[in-house]
C-alpha cells in the first residue's frame, strides 16, 4: 500500500481508502493506522454511527473544505462540491456516532476485540492440525478469514491466488460449514468469515471452536472435505 501511496501521490491523483469494514476493526485508527499510510479520502459506514444508518466521507481539509459553504454566494452557488443527503447531520447519529467514538478513545474496546479474534484464530487452525484436514484462519485484529485449504501465509495476509479462493469457497465443505455451525447455534459473517466484537468473551469464542469442531468431524465423515 505504500507503492500504492508513493504512485498516487507522484501523479497528482486522490487516494481513496475504503474503512468500510476495516475502520476501527483493524485498529482504532482503521488499516491506514495500523500501516501508516495516509490517504487523502476515507469512506466509513455505520461503525462510524454507532451502529445507527449512517456513515462518513473524511479527508484532507483542502478537499473535505470543497463542500462548504462559505457565505460567499459565488462560492456556495458556482464552485461548491453540492452534497445532498436526506440523514446529513441526522443528530440521533451524530450523538450515537459521536459517543461510540469517546468509548473507543477511552476504553480497550479493540484490544478485547483483538485478544478473543487471535483465541479463535489459533484454535481453529490447532483443530484443523488436529483433524489433519486441509484448511486454515487467517485475519488481522478481530477479522477472522477460514479458508478450506492449506496456505503457507503468517495466518495474517492470506497469500492464496485469489481464483483459488473463490474456487475453495464455492465448495460444499464451505457450504457444510456455514449450515453446521448455524444448526449449532453459530452464525458466521457470509460463507466463511467472522467479525469479533468486544462483547465475546473467551466462554463465547470456546463454544464457537467446540461447534466449529463438531462440523468439521461432520464434514469429514460425509466426505465433503
Amino acid at each position: 500500500m505504500k507503492g500504492l501511496r508513493d504512485l498516487t501521490a507522484q501523479h497528482g491523483v486522490v487516494l481513496i481508502f475504503d474503512e468500510v469494514v476495516t475502520g476501527f476493526r483493524a485498529s482504532p485508527g482503521g488499516a491506514q493506522v495500523r500501516y501508516g499510510i495516509n490517504p487523502d479520502l476515507t469512506t466509513m459506514a455505520k461503525i462510524v454511527a454507532g451502529a445507527l444508518p449512517g456513515g462518513a466521507v473524511g479527508g484532507k481539509a483542502e478537499i473535505i473544505d470543497m463542500i462548504a459553504h462559505r457565505g460567499d454566494p459565488e462560492w456556495d452557488n458556482t464552485h461548491r462540491v453540492y452534497h445532498p443527503g436526506t440523514f446529513n447531520g441526522n443528530p440521533l447519529t451524530a450523538v450515537a456516532g459521536a459517543t461510540c467514538l469517546e468509548i473507543i478513545a477511552s476504553q480497550p474496546i479493540n484490544q478485547q476485540a483483538d485478544a478473543m479474534g487471535a483465541r479463535l484464530k489459533v484454535g481453529i487452525n490447532d483443530i484443523f492440525g488436529k483433524m489433519e484436514m486441509a484448511g486454515h484462519a487467517h485475519g488481522i485484529a478481530s477479522m477472522i478469514h477460514v479458508v478450506m485449504a492449506d496456505c503457507g501465509c503468517d495466518r495474517e495476509l492470506c497469500t492464496m491466488p485469489h481464483s483459488q479462493i473463490k474456487e475453495v469457497t464455492a465448495s460444499p465443505a464451505v457450504t457444510g460449514l456455514k449450515r453446521g455451525l448455524q444448526n449449532l447455534g453459530v452464525d458466521i459473517m457470509g460463507r466463511d468469515s467472522f467479525l469479533v466484537s468486544a462483547t465475546h468473551t473467551e466462554q463465547e469464542v470456546d463454544q464457537t471452536l467446540a461447534a466449529f469442531e463438531t462440523t468439521l468431524a461432520a464434514i469429514r465423515d460425509e466426505g465433503l472435505a
